[in-house]
């Protein structure tokens, strides 16, 4: 219980870098990653089904093996974050490790201090050379003009906050509620329950705030909330009012606008935008609404106000400054590549434009929808879990491909099916098997289970609050080959989705699938055999930790997740059919030694892995 605690209080610290509560600057500004010294870009590989993350060239060749469960980018001193199993480190541009994997978290490079969080409660400044030159007791945040938020405290429900500098030494001492990061030499700190001030680097206090303080500093300016109204308003860092709290919602200022949202009856909410001086540029007339350019605007219907969190799955049309719009509703992401390059996504396709978002014809449109990133010349595009690399001329440099071998030296590659922004799906395709005819009939097969057909539906049709996703993972047992269907349903808006599973145990030399009862002799009622040894299982369960609900009954269905591993037979339950949703999808082994006396070993399914 400690540890979850201390997790939660660095996942605060981590919150609090953006400001004071949850709402952060989200601004989408161009940030070229320079790798102009190293030129070493992060990909990956499948082992099985499991990336495997290295360092490509700009010619796609692994230079760094993929041997990392994860990695970031290399930074400006040629040292990139790297984890294995839950821990991190840090490795030079050769591979070599700085810093082994020994660490709950790297929380910042900064300069060539590397700063790790160690333990339960300390940590640790690291020099260049993989030497540790600070350790102490608390937590830190990552650095900000030279100083990083801090806490030394034990106590964790009364915890102060400060600032260290890059050789770990007290800056300005813990003594705020919360703190935020330094923006041009000011920084916003929470002095008392009713009260907010403004500091510099030196913690000399510039203002008091008598005022609630929400979020972080933008462009020089606070948003506050009105204690008795809870509408929010836009005021100076003197604590001059810009605007009064008339607000339902308040963003931060993006070069030089921000977004707000008023209450305009009937359970209806309206977004625009105004300037520094507090006036609308663009009235509140839409759901939502951000500058994508210095005169283009993308904005959503009225009707599909949302929270911004979740604003990424409401459709937008470009709009001009004099409110004009110049496409449908059928946009959902907008991003930058570079001061002249951007890139735009229906859902479906994501495209590369000009500023004036006219597609660039020496880029091919991309499946899928995610982000781009510029490394100098050098294109990264994350789209749907999967990771390309373009030269700047549109050329492909590297791109992931997922094969899985199997023993009989076929293999299985996955498809995708993207129909819109709400759906994706990867199915599994069988390649390889010497009966080619048998081998279009399985993937047929794999793929009438995968994929749904919603022919005639699009974007504007779907439900957007629901997201639903499907992805597979293949096991190989002796000559048994089981398809596992991992799914995710997302009522979007909600705490959190349900994760399904489903199993295909499958003979690729017939294309049968086997459910669970093809393991058993008939006329055998396996399944109170079954759920009375799962049973047995839940309550020694228990005894040690409590995770089972104390009227569950484990219930077979004839539709049955189940592998068949060296172990025995493993069974798994869906989210809540046993227990709360925190334990996941719980699974029980039985060894085949316990209902060998059931087993039909003439059977098809058994005959394939004896």
């Amino acid at each position: 219980m400690r540890r979850f605690y201390i997790i939660l209080v660095i996942i605060s610290l981590m919150l609090q870098l953006g400001g004071c509560s949850f709402r952060q600057n989200t601004s989408n500004n161009v940030e070229e990653i320079n790798n102009e010294k190293t030129n070493l870009y992060p990909a990956f590989v499948y082992e099985k089904d499991i990336k495997k993350w290295g360092f490509i060239n700009k010619s796609g060749e692994f230079v760094i093996k993929p041997h990392f469960d994860g990695v970031g980018d290399f930074n400006r001193d040629e040292m990139a974050i790297i984890w294995n199993n839950d821990k991190y480190g840090v490795i030079d541009i050769y591979g070599d490790y700085i810093v082994k994997p020994l660490y709950n978290y790297i929380v910042d490079i900064y300069e060539g201090t590397i700063v790790a969080q160690n333990k339960e409660n300390s940590y640790v400044f690291i020099n260049k050379e993989g030497k540790i030159i600070l350790e102490n007791k608390g937590v830190i945040g990552a650095f900000s003009e030279g100083l990083a938020l801090f806490s030394d405290s034990e106590n964790w429900e009364n915890m102060r906050y400060g600032y260290v500098d890059i050789l770990g030494k007290v800056a300005i001492a813990p003594q705020y509620l919360s703190v935020t990061s330094f923006n041009n030499g000011k920084a916003l700190v929470k002095v008392d329950a009713n009260s907010f001030a403004i500091i510099d680097n030196k913690g000399n206090l510039l203002s008091k705030i008598d005022e609630d303080i929400i979020g972080e500093i933008s462009e020089e300016i606070l948003i506050y909330r009105d204690s008795n109204t809870h509408n929010e308003g836009y005021m100076t860092l003197e604590g001059k009012k810009i605007t009064d709290a008339e607000f339902v919602d308040a963003r931060p200022f993006e070069n030089g606008v921000a977004q707000v949202t008023i209450f305009s009856g009937s359970e209806s909410y309206l977004s625009g935008l105004i300037n520094k001086n507090g006036k609308y540029i663009i009235k509140p007339m839409y759901g939502n609404i951000q500058k994508i350019s210095d005169d283009l605007y993308a904005v959503s219907e009225s009707k599909n106000y949302i929270f911004y969190i979740w604003d990424e799955f409401i459709p937008k049309a470009i709009m001009n400054k004099n409110g004009k719009l110049l496409s449908d509703y059928k946009y959902f992401k907008f991003g930058n590549i570079t001061e002249n390059l951007k890139y735009i996504s229906d859902g479906v396709f994501t495209y590369i434009v000009d500023n004036k978002y006219k597609e660039v014809k020496k880029f091919a449109k991309l499946s899928g929808i995610g982000d781009i990133i510029a490394y100098n010349d050098v294109f990264k595009i994350s789209l749907d879990d999967e990771l390309i690399y373009l030269s700047n001329e549109g050329e492909t440099i590297w791109n992931s491909e997922y094969k899985y071998t199997l023993t009989n030296g076929a293999y299985i590659t996955k498809e995708k099916y993207r129909p819109n922004r709400y759906e994706l799906t990867y199915y599994p395709k069988v390649t390889g098997l010497l009966d080619n005819v048998r081998e279009s009939q399985i993937s047929k097969k794999l793929k009438n289970i995968f994929v749904i057909s919603k022919e005639g539906h699009d974007n504007n049709e779907i439900d957007y609050y629901e997201l639903i996703e499907k992805r597979f993972e293949v096991n190989e047992f002796k000559k048994l080959i089981t398809i596992i269907e991992n799914g995710y349903y997302y009522g979007i808006g909600g705490a959190h989705g349900i994760r399904w599973i489903r199993s295909f145990p499958m003979n690729l030399e017939t294309g049968t699938i086997y459910t669970l009862d093809s393991l058993f002799k008939s006329n055998i009622n396996y399944k109170a055999r079954l759920e009375k040894m799962i049973k047995r299982q839940m309550q020694e369960q228990n005894k040690k930790d409590h995770i089972y609900f104390d009227d569950s009954e484990p219930k077979i269905s004839d539709e049955q997740f189940f592998l068949l591993t060296k172990k025995g037979l493993e069974i798994r339950f869906q989210a809540y059919e046993i227990g709360p949703y925190a334990i996941g999808m719980p699974s029980f082994t039985i060894p085949y030694k316990e209902i060998e006396d059931i087993i039909n070993i003439e059977g098809e399914l058994w005959r394939l892995i004896d």
